[in-house]
C-alpha cells in the first residue's frame, strides 16, 4: 500500500516538473533564453556598466548596430514585440540576443547570482548607443563590457559583448 502511493507521488511529481520545464520557443537564439512578453515597454533591467573597446577592422558596422536600436525603438513605441528577455545564468553560456545585418549583441551571466537574469530593450539601447559613442571609428564597432541585471534574489554579474555574426 505504502508503495502505491509512494509511486504515485512519484508520478504526480514528475508531471509537475516536466510542465513547469522552460521550453524552446521559435525565434530563441539559445535554447535556455525566453524572451518574455512585450509589456515591458522600454524595460531596463540592468544598472551601470564598464565598457572595453574591442573595435577593429573586423568588428561589425556601425550601421548595422544602430540598425539593431532603431528594431528594438521600435518594438518599444509599437509595443509589438518583446521588450525584455530572461536569460538562463547557470550553464555560463553566451547568449545572442539581437542580431542585424554584421552586427550582434549577446549576453553571459557569471560570477555568482541567480540562475536567470532579465535584460531589457533599453538596456541593449543604451549600451549600443554608448559604444558608438566612446568607441565607434572606421564605420565599425566593438565593445565588451559588465553590468548587474535583475534576478530573483541574488543579481549575478552579466558579461556583455557587440560583435560581428
Amino acid at each position: 500500500m505504502y508503495l502505491a502511493k509512494d509511486l504515485a507521488a512519484i508520478v504526480i511529481l514528475l508531471l509537475a516538473s516536466s510542465l513547469a520545464s522552460p521550453t524552446h520557443q521559435a525565434g530563441d537564439t539559445h535554447p535556455l533564453t525566453t524572451r518574455m512578453p512585450g509589456h515591458f515597454q522600454g524595460s531596463d533591467f540592468c544598472g551601470q556598466s564598464t565598457f572595453v573597446n574591442q573595435n577593429s577592422a573586423a568588428s561589425p558596422l556601425i550601421a548595422d548596430c544602430l540598425g539593431i536600436v532603431d528594431n528594438l525603438s521600435v518594438r518599444t513605441v509599437g509595443n509589438t514585440g518583446p521588450a525584455a528577455w530572461e536569460v538562463e545564468s547557470f550553464v555560463k553560456h553566451q547568449h545572442q540576443l539581437v542580431q542585424h545585418g554584421s552586427c550582434a549583441y549577446g549576453v553571459q551571466g557569471g560570477k555568482g547570482g541567480d540562475a536567470w537574469f532579465l535584460v531589457g530593450n533599453q538596456d541593449i539601447i543604451d549600451i549600443i548607443h554608448t559604444s558608438v559613442e566612446k568607441f565607434g571609428a572606421g564605420g565599425t564597432v566593438g565593445a565588451k563590457g559588465e553590468m548587474s541585471c535583475a534576478a530573483g534574489s541574488f543579481p549575478p554579474t552579466v558579461t556583455w559583448g557587440i560583435y560581428h555574426t
